[in-house]
């Protein structure tokens, strides 16, 4: 067989580490990408954050770099942690020494949402005590603040709210101890004949657990809502919608000339090219995060265009949209699009929303119609909303009503389902006796 070397010319997509990195960050949310560019700025001399106006960020600059990222970071003021009131609780508490290393141990292997995740088999042979022992400490632990701490299931979460109570339950407490699964799957009636009593008063327990708190631990976790910064505002501009950037919230950076100015006069060939690395990084970072910001727009501007009833007249007129349909109109690739709206929130003149909330899939009505499967969820979400809690709808009889009251011709199956997207349980458990 005769061999040969031959040239072929093709084309062929090679993502760079720098491509990489800006599609990165065009994935982020805004507050990641806040936290990103701090990161940055801690290890770039040139970035200079603006936005968190800190004089601390600032002041590193003119320090080489002599305490790193982390030290900065732990020098803030922090507020107090889930550990940290356990702990404090721990140290009001006059225990033997053992008492206290197997507390604290315990607080440990408690999770964010305050459940003991630990084995108390485990700390036996840890600690080489009795399980008699562990479980002291671990009641001992579930008197702590906020009640509910240290519990190892729902179940014994709700009993521990429960006994703690000015006015306690004894129903109540009976039912959650002793029938907790009948009583989350809304079997009534199979509770009253194990424990007496009529309907109303076992629906009256699970009304009271509706007010309890199944994560007692959740009060130290930041609040999801106060981090939710739109990125985007559109605003009713004659004769139309107009979008910008929010750069109020938007994190801002600089170039700091401190070092530049410096480089002429630096001999070292390595520290040199350290600084013309991060140089060029730092002038990387700025199209980046500019390509970012056009990019937004461009997606956004797109769906003010097919969306344009929904901006003038309400929720009410949202159309079916795919990302195919944007990322068509604009020219980008629909993966480019979808890192584009991922975890992105935009203030509109009928309120916040996450970009994602615009492509919606489409329903048949009337033929040949089409309209957004969210406008059908709010009319189903308003008659569950407003029927006879007494006597609820079943999924046929809302078919029903969506067909005559909005010409929805929908099936009981395709209703089914939206209702358990909305988290709407069956007409059977949503009775009220």
């Amino acid at each position: 067989m005769e061999q040969a070397l031959y040239l072929k010319q093709k084309l062929q997509l090679v993502i760079t580490n720098k491509m990489e990195q800006q599609l990165s960050l065009l994935h982020m949310p805004l507050i990641d990408l806040e936290g990103y560019l701090m990161n940055e700025a801690i290890e770039n001399p040139f970035i200079d954050i603006d936005s968190f106006n800190d004089n601390r960020l600032n002041s590193k600059k003119r320090q080489l770099h002599n305490k790193s990222g982390q030290e900065w970071l732990q020098n803030m003021e922090q507020p107090q942690s889930f550990f940290d009131s356990l702990l404090e609780q721990l140290r009001l508490l006059k225990l033997k020494p053992l008492e206290q290393e197997i507390l604290e141990y315990l607080i440990f292997q408690t999770d964010e949402n305050g459940y003991f995740r630990g084995s108390l088999e485990e700390v036996c042979k840890q600690f080489a005590v009795s399980v008699d022992t562990v479980e002291k400490c671990l009641y001992l632990l579930q008197t702590f603040e906020p009640i509910g701490i240290g519990a190892r299931n729902l179940q014994e979460c709700f009993l521990l709210q429960l006994r703690a109570m000015a006015v306690r339950n004894e129903l109540a407490e009976l039912v959650v101890a002793d029938y907790f699964n009948l009583l989350v799957e809304k079997k009534w009636k199979e509770i009253t004949r194990n424990v007496g009593g009529d309907l109303v008063e076992i629906q009256f327990v699970f009304d009271i657990l509706k007010k309890l708190n199944p994560r007692p631990g959740s009060s130290f976790q930041q609040d999801f809502s106060q981090s939710i910064k739109p990125e985007l505002i559109i605003s009713c501009d004659a004769p139309g919608f107009t979008v910008r950037i929010n750069e109020a919230l938007y994190p801002t950076f600089s170039f700091d000339s401190f070092y530049f100015q410096q480089m002429g006069s630096i001999t070292s060939f390595d520290h040199k090219n350290y600084l013309q690395e991060k140089y060029q990084h730092f002038k990387w970072l700025q199209q980046a995060v500019d390509k970012r910001k056009q990019t937004l727009l461009k997606v956004m501007k797109a769906i003010i265009e097919k969306q344009h009833d929904f901006f003038e007249k309400g929720t009410a007129y949202l159309k079916p949209l795919t990302i195919k349909d944007v990322a068509g109109e604009i020219g980008m690739h629909e993966s480019t699009v979808s890192r584009a709206v991922n975890g992105k929130y935009v203030h509109t003149p009928h309120g916040l929303f996450e970009i994602k909330y615009f492509f919606t899939s489409s329903i048949a009505v009337n033929g040949s119609e089409e309209i957004s499967s969210e406008v059908v969820k709010k009319a189903l979400y308003k008659l569950v909303e407003n029927e006879n809690k007494y006597k609820p709808l079943s999924d046929q009889k809302l078919v029903e009503l969506l067909q005559t009251n909005d010409g929805f011709n929908l099936s009981r199956r395709t209703v089914t389902k939206y209702r358990e997207q909305l988290g709407i349980p069956s007409s059977s458990k949503r009775k009220r006796y």
